[in-house]
């Protein structure tokens, strides 16, 4: 048994628990009809593997109808980006303490790559007592090689700082460790009798 194998959990025994500002959320998407997968540590954390994380990362579609929905959500919490901005890539907008943001919705994801291929691939799973759209397992290994990849640029740039190069190095590690959980992840489910 590899030490990837061992980290990983049974999510029907261990419920996800959300924060309420993070089912609030939730719950605003699923009233408005704003199409999202959860990504990130929280997916990880719903497909099993125990993975430390306090946020929750909301990938967004970009369309116009979508783009439209997520307008009428950010003007219940009082922040308005433009709605074409709400339709391009790599845009970010956070809920919460902005110091300890608890939600961070994302236009995009590392690697860029089309959300209406990846959402007929994702996953309703639970996270805490709600099943949500969870980025795939395979999809997510492909968006953590990409951000590794990414950061494994930024760790060697000279144009950035010590500070930000060590930042990257170590996001990089965590994305390569990710990897491989999800990867044992991976070979778990297609040895399993239902698959």
């Amino acid at each position: 048994m590899t030490s990837y194998e061992m980290q990983i959990v049974e999510t029907p025994n261990k419920r996800v628990k959300l924060t309420p500002v993070q089912l609030d959320v939730l719950k605003l998407f699923r009233r408005l009809g704003i199409r999202y997968m959860v990504v990130g540590g929280q997916a990880m954390r719903a497909h099993g593997i125990d993975r430390q994380t306090n946020d929750l990362d909301l990938w967004v579609a970009r369309d116009h109808a979508n783009a439209t929905a997520l307008t009428r959500f950010l003007r219940r919490v009082q922040n308005l980006p433009p709605l074409e901005r709400l339709q391009q890539p790599n845009f970010k907008f956070t809920v919460g303490d902005p110091a300890r943001p608890e939600v961070d919705i994302l236009t995009s994801v590392a690697g860029d790559p089309a959300f209406n291929d990846a959402v007929t691939r994702c996953q309703r799973l639970m996270l805490d007592t709600r099943r949500v759209p969870v980025i795939g397992v395979a999809d997510l290994i492909n968006v953590k090689a990409a951000s590794a990849t990414k950061m494994e640029s930024e760790a060697v740039d000279p144009a950035l700082v010590d500070a930000d190069r060590a930042q990257a190095a170590r996001t990089a590690e965590k994305e390569r460790r990710d990897i491989g959980l999800l990867q044992t992840l991976e070979c778990t489910y297609e040895n399993s009798p239902s698959h």
